[in-house]
């Protein structure tokens, strides 16, 4: 009964509108679906609002049987027949759901939103207010035939409001390969409460491998949704792009239509369920029920919209063939061009395919390797054999055994048995029927012949591992790989070498971006298993640009692009295989079986001239597997000692630098997890980094990443380093499971007392101007090389020593860079602890001695609060009670007697001639002293007259002879003044010896 009225009130509001408008045809209705109530629905006729008035009427209001009915596959629901009908051709359905695949455009159903993973700065806003937060490639973009997530630094989000009116399925068709992006299909309710938890594994997508398309289905009851497709690239470098299909909800009510076949495909019969791809040089638009071919001088891969000129043909479109060799070592050459055919060679600037076949020498097979006759190609020696390639295999003599390996420096026609090449596209058109790897005589390089967006990937298959001998443990590494490279790219590239085994899982070893000069990479093998190591290369990553009508369009296979990009290995050695061939024959150990030689244990080096294991001299390493001869052992420096039975330098936590030693043992042989600053997106969501770090490295720490899961069973999602960081994905839930890891440091360096070591840089803030106080400084460096840290990561650690501090210490972020680290590439720690001090010299010490008892004396040693105890530093000490006076002070006596008896002697002289000077003058002063009868006349007396001569008298013992004197009466008040003199100079203890001369002399 409520239908009812809903139909009536409907038609009273639509006559009120349509007051005075013509009368209505049966063509101006439509018809409508009320909403289900009471398991009742109602299809009744509406006319368009505002187009027409009364008129006729198709008919009263009919009652559907069910409210929502299920239709077939290929079939949809008539509102006007209220029947299940066939698909015309051009259309497709899936039944009670919906489908979206056609992705030229984002469809109007879904809402696409990038909110910055970053964290916002203040001083980056205020450089520039007017920055774009999220750059275009952070969004979802649209590639056609697929929805592609291609990194940056935002978070990628694609929203679907849906209601299923009965229990249904979100199924997602992807592609997903790269462990460094998050992806993650968030469900929540009309409540938003999430309807799959953080630790539920129908909320992340596992990761696929190269080039393989997967689903992903996830059962929802009755009811609205919300549904989040996110993704997140964890690492700044090239990554390889997430890509979405097609997206199906089974159980929606949209059942009123049929889907058009996207733009590429198309359906020819009635009733499809799906639609067929257009093969290559054909194109179609939306709905097609054909495809039509492209015109001779065009061309278009699998499944395209439209077609392209064909490029002029150059060389880089035909390849060499080479036939078996034959009896006189001669082999045929002849030219075919790559299929399909992408090129014209009827235009005046194209290369022609040479016609004529060529005869050349076979070229020498690699190392290992011998030419069979039978089989026209180059096979590996047998077991106990060795070869150099130019010549057939020897056996090896007794006592010595071949030292077998991989060998790969000749690129001849043909790859060898355990090479294989393959192409993976995305789409899975990109490629063509070329191989996608050519050789080249001295090199092997990338294809040029596929699309730009393809992976080429090149690999070795290592059944059965290495040769080692079961019975010895730790070992050591047990082999080793060896490649060199180049890479010329003049857009963007990436370079891959990586390894995947049964228990180890797949890891990405090491990425090159860009192009890379010549060089060579040694990687060292630790752990028996059976390996694919592989190499990968894409040649250009993705295009932005737009054509006229202002679609994203991306790159076909054009000349423009086919022939930039390549990159060349040179050689790939495998050392110590158990596969391949020898080289060379080896001395075996003494006492070892003749017919396999087992390597040295570790850090020894085989001496090939005695046939034994020695161990390396000391405070050097045999870094190296296979180590041959003293050569082959390094020396540690930077406070490093050998580790890890002399296989690496690494750190016991007792560095000692510049003379200083240093334990650290309380902070370095454990690890310590830190949480960052709280950081926040610009919508206002809160995350933080975590990091864990190893000082010493004696235990590695590790991130685990529990947002995604492993391709391989068994496989790893975490990281395993020195120093790494987890990163909180921020949640609408505020859930915080989902995370992302990142290897900061792997390698130690060393230390050093100063604030820079092999070019790494200790941030200014975290240097101190005091000379007197001096800290500690830890280097260290990260092997992942990214595009925008072409050189790798650098981290260091600065041990600042704070006796008021506990033995764990804390560690400080730099207050600017809240993350650790201020460019992305260089990460900075502040670490104080007590344990940072360094260890107390001799010169540290205060010595207290105690009271004598019993002939017995305690001295005690303390310690300097600077410096730290060290574990074998003196404390006490108990001595016999002496009475000896101690050196110092008996040479304190010495000084000071000798001081005394020199400084008597000089007073003992100055007084002996003092009473000299005395007595003389005593004697000329009698000798000028007039009668005292005959004073007052003295005044009377002419001024010419002399005194009377003095009476001589005899000289005693020890006197010095002196001349007598006589002096005139005149001169008396002269001797005054002198003797006046003498008295004052007397008192102040200075004497004066004064020459007197007659002025008649």
């Amino acid at each position: 009964m409520d239908n009812i009225y809903y139909v009536l009130f409907f038609q009273c509001i639509s006559f009120l509108v349509s007051e005075g408008l013509r009368n209505c045809q049966l063509e101006d209705y439509q018809y409508e679906l009320t909403p289900c109530k009471d398991g009742t629905r109602w299809r009744v006729s509406l006319p368009e609002l505002g187009k027409c008035e009364n008129g006729k009427y198709p008919g009263p209001p009919v009652a559907l049987d069910q409210c929502y009915p299920k239709c077939q596959l290929g079939e949809f629901f008539n509102i006007s027949s209220l029947e299940c009908e066939s698909c015309q051709p051009g259309t497709y359905s899936i039944g009670n759901g919906v489908v979206f695949n056609m992705w030229e455009t984002i469809p109007k159903a879904f809402t696409v939103e990038t909110e910055p993973f970053a964290p916002i700065r203040e001083e980056s806003l205020m450089d520039d207010p007017d920055k774009e937060e999220c750059p275009q490639r952070s969004a979802w973009q649209p590639r056609g035939t697929y929805l592609g997530f291609f990194g940056g630094s935002c978070v990628a989000s694609l929203y679907l409001n849906v209601n299923l009116v009965s229990q249904g399925f979100v199924l997602t068709e992807y592609q997903y390969a790269d462990e460094d992006v998050i992806f993650e299909l968030q469900i929540d309710d009309d409540k938003c409460n999430p309807v799959v938890s953080a630790y539920d594994k129908n909320r992340w997508p596992a990761l696929t491998a190269e080039g393989n398309w997967t689903t992903h289905k996830v059962r929802l009851q009755a009811g609205h949704y919300k549904l989040n497709w996110r993704a997140v690239a964890a690492s700044s470098r090239s990554i390889r792009p997430l890509l979405i299909k097609s997206i199906l909800i089974q159980g929606t009510t949209d059942l009123s239509q049929c889907v058009l076949c996207p733009a590429g495909s198309y359906s020819t019969i009635a009733g499809s369920s799906d639609c067929r791809r257009c093969p290559v040089n054909q194109v179609s638009s939306v709905g097609s029920i054909k495809c039509r071919s492209c015109p001779n001088d065009e061309y278009a891969n699998e499944a395209q919209t439209e077609c392209v000129p064909r490029p002029a043909c150059t060389a880089a479109d035909y390849y060499e063939e080479y036939s078996k060799c034959d009896g006189n070592n001669k082999t045929t050459v002849s030219f075919n061009w790559f299929s399909p055919k992408v090129c014209r060679d009827d235009l005046a600037e194209s290369d022609q395919l040479p016609v004529e076949k060529q005869k050349r020498d076979c070229p020498p097979c690699n190392p290992g390797m011998e030419f069979s006759a039978e089989s026209g190609e180059c096979e590996f020696c047998r077991k106990g054999w060795y070869s150099d390639g130019y010549r057939s295999c020897k056996k090896c003599p007794s006592t010595t055994a071949a030292n077998t390996g991989l060998f790969f420096s000749r690129w001849n026609s043909d790859l060898p048995p355990v090479i294989e090449s393959k192409c993976i596209s995305f789409e899975g058109s990109g490629c063509s029927k070329a191989p996608a790897w050519q050789t080249k005589n001295d090199f092997i390089h990338s294809s040029q012949s596929h699309r730009p967006d393809v992976y080429l990937v090149l690999s070795i298959k290592l059944d059965g591992g290495f040769n080692v001998n079961p019975r010895k443990i730790n070992q050591g590494p047990v082999g080793a790989v060896t490649f060199t490279f180049e890479t010329k790219c003049k857009h963007d590239c990436e370079f891959v070498f990586m390894t995947a085994s049964p228990n180890h899982g797949i890891n990405v070893i090491r990425t090159w971006t860009g192009t890379q000069e010549k060089q060579n990479l040694t990687f060292s093998v630790l752990q028996n298993d059976s390996y694919v190591f592989s190499w990968a290369f894409q040649k250009l990553v993705w295009d932005f640009s737009r054509d006229k009508r202002g679609s994203i369009k991306k790159h076909l296979h054009t000349a423009k692009f086919r022939n930039d990009d390549e990159v060349r290995i040179y050689n790939i050695e495998i050392l110590n295989t158990i596969q391949g061939g020898a080289t060379s024959c080896i001395k075996c150990l003494k006492g070892a079986d003749s017919s396999s030689c087992t390597t040295c244990p570790r850090g020894k080096f085989f001496q090939i001239s005695t046939a034994e294991c020695v161990a390396c001299p000391d405070g050097t390493v045999a870094a190296e597997a296979m180590s041959l001869n003293e050569v082959s052992c390094e020396m540690c420096i930077n406070g490093l000692v050998p580790v890890e039975g002399r296989t690496k330098c690494g750190s016991d936590c007792m560095p000692k630098i510049d003379g200083v030693g240093y334990n650290i043992s309380s902070i370095g042989r454990s690890y310590k997890e830190v949480l960052g600053s709280r950081l926040f997106t610009s919508a206002g969501i809160q995350y933080s980094h975590v990091f864990n770090i190893s000082i010493c490295g004696i235990t590695p720490v590790t991130c685990r990443n529990n947002a995604t899961l492993s391709p391989i069973p068994g496989g790893s999602k975490s990281v395993t380093s020195l120093i790494c960081r987890s990163t909180l994905i921020p949640n609408s839930s505020g859930d915080p499971a989902s995370t992302q890891v990142v290897n900061l440091a792997d390698k130690l360096l060393g230390f050093s007392r100063k604030p820079q070591l092999n070019g790494i840089q200790v941030l200014e803030e975290f240097i101190q101007n005091d000379e007197r106080k001096s800290d500690l400084y830890a280097f260290y460096t990260s092997s992942t090389v990214t595009r925008t840290c072409p050189k790798g990561r650098a981290t260091t650690v600065t041990l600042r020593c704070n006796p008021k501090e506990s033995l764990d210490g804390a560690i400080e972020l730099p207050s600017r860079c809240p993350d650790g680290t201020c460019d992305g590439c260089n990460f900075h720690f502040l670490w104080t602890s007590s344990s940072n001090c360094p260890l107390c010299s001799s010169f540290d010490y205060m010595i207290v001695k105690g009271e004598c008892i019993s002939g017995k004396q305690t001295v005690h040693y303390i310690p300097s609060k600077s410096c730290q105890f060290p574990s074998n530093g003196p404390t006490k000490k108990i001595l016999p009670c002496t009475s000896q006076i101690p050196v110092t002070i008996q040479l304190i006596i010495v000084v000071a007697i000798t001081s005394a008896l020199l400084l008597c002697l000089i007073l003992l002289c100055v007084w002996k001639r003092t009473r000299r000077l005395e007595y003389k003058y005593m004697k000329l002063v009698a000798s000028a002293k007039p009668n005292t009868e005959q004073d007052d006349g003295l005044h009377d007396m002419d001024q010419d007259a002399e005194l009377e001569a003095a009476e001589s008298c005899a000289l005693e013992e020890g006197e010095d002879e002196e001349v007598s004197i006589t002096i005139p009466v005149r001169s008396a008040k002269i001797l005054r003044k002198i003797r006046s003199t003498y008295q004052k100079r007397a008192e102040n203890g200075s004497f004066e010896t004064i020459k007197l001369t007659d002025p008649k002399m």
